[in-house]
């Protein structure tokens, strides 16, 4: 499944330096069957900005969201969060999104461009 996770900046900056992430029983969203029926959308595009946007709400982060594709458990299927556990490294990410809360919108950054996301992340 596609999960949105939002990072802390330690853990960017682990993923930075070229190391792996491991990561037990950590909060995610997905687009889950209950997450589109309450955001009441069937537009695939929207469903996954609005999981991405809300993946933001699940942790402590920097305001970074990673897509990746990793088995998880279905915490609260209304909301799409879910629970996965992974040794995560750069290569299995598929992307990198920095939220703009105030335009509900985000920017996409190839996982290449870690070192801009960090630097980004650090100016806030």
């Amino acid at each position: 499944m596609r999960v949105y996770w939002a990072l802390t900046e330690e853990q960017l900056s682990t993923l930075a330096g070229g190391d792996a992430v491991t990561l037990e029983g950590q909060s995610a969203i997905s687009v889950t069957e209950g997450f589109a029926q309450t955001v009441e959308s069937s537009d695939q595009d929207e469903l996954d900005l609005l999981a991405a946007l809300s993946a933001l709400d699940v942790n402590d982060n920097c305001g970074v969201i990673a897509a990746l594709d990793a088995e998880g458990e279905i915490v609260d299927d209304a909301l799409g969060e879910v629970a996965f556990s992974a040794v995560v490294a750069l290569n299995d990410l598929g992307c990198f999104l920095i939220a703009d809360i105030d335009s509900d919108e985000l920017s996409w950054f190839g996982i290449q461009e870690i070192d801009e996301v960090l630097t980004t992340v650090r100016k806030k």
